[in-house]
């Protein structure tokens, strides 16, 4: 491959000739260059659908001697864009919203953003893992949620769906607490980890303790092969954010809470279908206090 070009451009190139196999990967390498250049063979892999025989062959059919190498080379290339380009015009602000976009960019760009971030989790999450957790809910005396951050918000989210349903809930803000919590739990909790990174230090070691315990185990998290996964009995991906991993000074992303909360809530209506009598009766109990709360 020649570097005239730019790796990126001579991808985007060529994509029409390529195979299907061997065009999903370019087709994502072009999408989401910050990301690729961070991802091993296997996690290109898995993203794309393919094998990683089929990306060792994406890597040749450019004329590069390794995927190490079209990582370099991909990395270089971004650092070069971000070079000639002001910070005023490179700092996003959130989201790849950036200083200038006007309002109705803003506004599309948020849209876009969640609306990908909704396809991508509901695609991700198969229904035969959900009647796992329907299942675990249904015998556990206590739901407990490990978060911090956004992650939280996501956290504070589940622990209400679920009161309304009738299960205890358990979640403290204080990163402490959760680590002398996971301390304290047993086989009759399920334990939520939720991480979009799934690096998260006090929520992977509040997990770990945990499942130490005996307790059932269940992350949220945008990469199926991050540490948090290690300790769940149960791992539910949500779509991945690429400024997790490959930009950790850029702001939260405002998009990765929304698929954590689209989780959860599919979770809850599920078991709440399950258990739907017991539920309607809570459900009624809970409303008439909200009433009851109004002016």
């Amino acid at each position: 491959m020649t570097s005239a070009n730019g790796t990126l451009a001579v991808i985007r190139e060529r994509l029409p000739e390529l195979n299907p196999a061997l065009r999903r990967i370019g087709t994502y390498i072009v999408r989401s260059p910050a990301q690729a250049k961070s991802m091993t063979i296997r996690e290109m892999a898995e993203k794309c659908g393919v094998s990683e025989a089929t990306v060792t062959r994406f890597v040749k059919e450019f004329s590069l001697d390794s995927f190490q190498q079209m990582k370099i080379s991909l990395a270089e290339e971004l650092s070069r864009r971000r070079e000639q380009l002001p910070a005023s015009e490179t700092r996003e602000i959130y989201d790849h919203i950036k200083p200038g976009d006007s309002l109705d960019i803003v506004m599309r760009k948020v849209h876009g953003a969640l609306r990908e971030t909704l396809d991508q989790t509901m695609a991700k999450l198969r229904p035969e893992v959900v009647a796992q957790v329907v299942e675990a809910l249904s015998a556990c005396e206590y739901v407990v949620f490990f978060a911090t951050g956004t992650s939280a918000l996501a956290a504070e989210n589940g622990v209400v769906r679920f009161f309304r349903v009738g299960k205890k809930c358990i979640f403290y803000r204080d990163q402490s607490i959760q680590q002398f919590a996971s301390i304290n739990l047993d086989s009759k909790c399920v334990v939520f980890g939720i991480s979009n990174s799934g690096r998260t230090k006090t929520t992977v070691r509040a997990l770990q303790v945990a499942r130490e315990q005996g307790a059932h185990t269940i992350c949220i998290t945008s990469f199926p092969s991050s540490p948090i996964t290690r300790y769940a009995d149960i791992s539910l991906i949500t779509a991945e954010q690429a400024d997790a991993i490959d930009r950790p000074e850029a702001p939260e992303s405002t998009t990765a809470k929304i698929g954590q909360i689209a989780v959860l809530d599919v979770l809850y209506s599920a078991y709440a279908v399950h258990h739907h009598q017991d539920a309607l009766h809570v459900l009624a109990e809970t409303d008439r206090y909200v009433e009851e709360g109004k002016v």
